[in-house]
């Protein structure tokens, strides 16, 4: 059985990484859907050299962003079952064969196999963060999987999403949003560590991690307790990654993300408070 894969682009720059994964799974693709924010071509100039004798549907998204260009894709989508493939993600050989496994059974509406970071930066604090919780890395990326829905290398059941509208505005929190809708029809979500994608993420951004808590308090991705319990845990965590990895630039980038967490928080009490 084949399926569509559906890529969303902008800046091309993992692009290439990311085409290797289809690449090592190309038999089971029937055609690639490739939604591409950029101003040129290379993106589809890149996927019809990597992907030679792969149908190439080719779809520019030039004033989009990641909840139109996700609804673009599905609404392409011709296969009873399709893949959400991130820009940035690299699958594995067997990913496709692993993932489609779990859709022998009906109950089963999407599965997301795990994402493993390549950014030094972000393994080594994956690493510790394990260590810090008393797991591994790959059950807690499933643990982080399990309480937000995300899109970096997805098998959906398409009949589910086909008469979805993922809301414009939604230009983080849209893979959530697809979380819910399938869940909504009562179908399950899997976050799995028997298959994975390895993820070459770039470093944090505050941007990226304001809006990421933001929009999670917002949608009610996570519940008010767990940002309580994040504040809490935050000198802790802070104190055990600066000594267990000696690392200034993970320390760096974890202020940051503080940072970016207290002041969403922030702003959206003020507004359910109607403070301005």
């Amino acid at each position: 059985m084949k399926s569509d894969f559906v890529m969303i682009t902008k800046d091309n720059k993992k692009l290439p990484i990311a085409l290797k994964g289809l690449f090592r799974n190309k038999e089971f693709i029937n055609k690639l859907i490739l939604v591409d924010g950029s101003l040129n071509e290379n993106a589809k100039i890149l996927a019809e050299k990597s992907l030679a004798k792969v149908e190439i549907v080719y779809v520019k998204d030039v004033h989009g962003n990641r909840a139109t260009a996700r609804q673009k894709g599905i609404d392409l989508v011709e296969t009873s079952l399709f893949a959400f493939v991130d820009s940035d993600v690299e699958l594995p050989k067997n990913w496709y064969a692993d993932i489609s496994e779990f859709f022998k059974s009906r109950k089963v509406g999407a599965v997301w196999g795990c994402a493993l970071p390549v950014n030094p930066v972000r393994r080594q604090y994956q690493l510790a963060m394990a260590r810090f919780y008393h797991t591994n890395p790959i059950q807690l990326a499933v643990q982080q999987g399990a309480q937000r829905g995300m899109l970096h290398d997805t098998m959906i059941r398409t009949e589910l999403v086909k008469d979805i509208k993922i809301p414009v505005y939604l230009h983080v929190m849209e893979d959530h949003y697809v979380r819910r809708y399938i869940e909504s029809k009562g179908y399950l979500w899997i976050a799995t560590g028997k298959t994975c994608c390895w993820h070459h993420q770039t470093d944090i951004t505050y941007n990226g991690a304001f809006l990421d808590a933001y929009y999670g308090w917002k949608l009610k991705v996570y519940p008010k307790k767990w940002f309580l319990e994040h504040i809490s845990l935050f000198w802790g965590k802070f104190v055990y990654l600066t000594i267990s990895t000696r690392n200034p630039e993970l320390t760096k980038q974890e202020l940051i993300r503080e940072k970016a967490y207290i002041s969403a928080i922030l702003r959206s009490t003020m507004e359910e408070l109607g403070i301005k």
